[in-house]
């Protein structure tokens, strides 16, 4: 790293702050070569440019409100008997169901517990059988209203797969914006991006489970990827599942990824929204 040793002000200079920040060409704002301001000139300031496309806005993992009730996605492969045994350290539990072959909820005794559980996975992470499930909190209180909501999204045509449509696309959408948008609210198995126009961008995105796809739904509908555009319109979808024949910036199968490569891509994922 270059240090500036003029007039005896041994300062470090980081020439990356200023691209960081947006900052090109002729500003004489902080670690420039000539420059006198600690800050940015009003010019640097009008300067500052959009967003890359390749760094979508990235939210954290979404909690829904707390409940005694903790949902569990992606546990096609756990039992009732590992879920229990797993989780009764942290507290009392009531009751297990499978609403679905790969979704539990369970009722711990109080929310008292249920809090700490969600809590302490927040900051240790949690595993069944060497295997992270989708943890968050359940849509009701005590496990029959969670049942009867899951049933109710069922019969209103709730569905695991999402049309999402990405109104006035100024960047460029790719799968990999997608699943990064996505990819917090539940497990995304595959992508597909049908359409392009200048208007708009159609895609179909296929989760785990309607409860994965319903929270993505809920988070992101209306929002805005970028300031200003991209907006995303989410709806449901009549598909029951997406068919991918290669992995590229239009179509991706998340469930068909050499492990090794896996951890590369979303590496690269999170280095560039970082």
């Amino acid at each position: 790293m270059p240090y500036d040793n003029r007039g005896g002000d041994y300062k470090r200079r980081r020439f990356d702050d200023d691209e960081s920040r947006g900052f090109r060409g002729r500003g004489r704002g902080r670690g420039r070569p000539g420059g006198h301001s600690e800050r940015p000139s009003r010019h640097d300031e009008e300067m500052v440019e959009k967003p890359e496309a390749s760094q979508p806005r990235v939210q954290k993992r979404e909690r829904a409100l707390p409940s005694r009730v903790i949902q569990i996605g992606q546990a096609e492969e756990l039992t009732e008997d590992d879920i229990r045994s797993s989780m009764e350290i942290f507290g009392e539990i009531r009751g297990v169901v499978s609403p679905s072959r790969d979704i539990f909820l369970v009722e711990f005794a109080s929310l008292e517990k249920s809090v700490f559980f969600i809590n302490y996975i927040d900051n240790h992470g949690f595993l069944i059988r060497f295997i992270s499930p989708d943890l968050n909190y359940g849509p009701a209180q005590d496990l029959p209203s969670a049942m009867a909501t899951f049933n109710s999204k069922n019969a209103t045509g709730a569905n695991h797969v999402l049309e999402v449509n990405v109104l006035k696309p100024m960047y460029s959408i790719t799968t990999e914006v997608l699943h990064t948008i996505a990819s917090p609210h539940g497990r995304v198995l595959r992508i597909v991006i049908h359409n392009r126009t200048d208007s708009k961008i159609e895609s179909l995105i296929e989760f785990d489970s309607v409860m994965s796809a319903d929270a993505c739904r809920e988070a992101i509908n209306g929002a805005d990827i970028y300031a200003g555009c991209c907006t995303l319109d989410v709806n449901y979808s009549k598909a029951q599942s997406l068919n991918v024949f290669k992995n590229d910036d239009d179509t991706f199968d998340y469930t068909d990824v050499n492990p090794a490569i896996a951890g590369m891509y979303f590496e690269i994922i999170i280095n560039k929204c970082n």
